[in-house]
């Protein structure tokens, strides 16, 4: 039998990517923007010291989790535009570790999806960002489905996953196998999610894998633990904000991009006016909470 969550996970995650859910929660932000805005002269994004990291899942037309690539394209722009300067995962931890001196940003994309490498690879490329790319082994494998979609859109082959592994702006990160609620698991569960699933990838992809996502950001001092043991170097959850000195590696913080945030919603979103948690946030968390 399988762990309780899998009962229940996929109707929370197919409310939490409803078009409804997705376009209220886009609404309440632009209305917190603005009220953010009204309240407060903030300094340009660029001109504080911190690691903001972005996260996307698809980049397509069709899909409450895809930003079209039009978008995603002056999305990265925006970032340049702005004076952030783009890393990777590893060079934000040594950042961290070292010092903050200017404004950071890292891109990543959960689940392994194929658009990823067709439609934002090129934009990447072009513009010098680098990028991590999370995948759960299992729906790789095909053994497993993500199981909020009906039609699971094409992932990533395992052969496309090592070409994207050997780009020197590219790098592949785990995102478990089955993509589970790591904190209702049992320990030998959870430890097989995170240490196992970093095996298999280092096995298939023939290098060292050291980042980690949390699927859907769901996270307690276990699974921390448990990241560290495993031997990543940096792990990123869903909790809102920009990373400063004394932040922890193994729970670093993430901002998810909406697919109708235009320029002025990501700026809201790099200045910190959709950190604190408001709204359709809290009603995501009074989700994940009762479930």
């Amino acid at each position: 039998m399988r762990a309780r969550e899998d009962w229940h996970v996929p109707v929370r995650s197919r409310l939490l990517r409803s078009g409804p859910y997705c376009r209220a929660t886009h609404e309440a932000h632009r209305l917190q923007a603005f009220i953010g805005r009204q309240r407060r002269d903030l300094p340009p994004p660029a001109t504080v010291n911190a690691v903001r990291i972005l996260g996307y899942h698809r980049i397509a037309d069709d899909d409450e989790l895809a930003v079209p690539r039009k978008a995603f394209r002056a999305q990265m722009e925006r970032l340049l535009a702005l004076g952030a300067l783009p890393i990777s995962l590893d060079e934000a931890r040594r950042i961290l570790e070292e010092g903050i001196d200017r404004f950071y940003v890292c891109v990543t994309f959960d689940d392994g999806y194929y658009d990823n490498m067709t439609e934002a690879v090129q934009v990447l490329h072009e513009l010098g960002i680098p990028a991590t790319i999370f995948v759960p082994t299992g729906a790789i494998d095909g053994a497993e489905r993500l199981y909020w979609y009906r039609e699971q859109p094409r992932l990533l082959s395992w052969s496309e996953l090592r070409e994207l592994s050997a780009d020197s702006l590219l790098s592949i990160g785990s995102h478990t196998r089955r993509h589970p609620d790591l904190t209702r698991l049992t320990d030998e569960a959870a430890w097989e999610e995170i240490a196992g699933s970093k095996a298999e990838l280092e096995y298939r992809l023939g290098m060292p894998v050291t980042s980690f996502a949390y699927p859907g950001g769901r996270m307690s001092e276990r699974e921390a633990r448990m990241v560290v043991e495993a031997g990543y170097r940096v792990a990123v959850t869903t909790r809102l904000g920009p990373n400063q000195a004394g932040v922890r590696p193994e729970a670093l913080r993430r901002n998810f991009i909406d697919r109708r945030d235009d320029e002025s919603l990501l700026e809201a979103r790099l200045a910190g006016l959709l950190d604190a948690p408001w709204g359709f946030q809290r009603l995501r968390s009074a989700i994940h909470s009762a479930t």
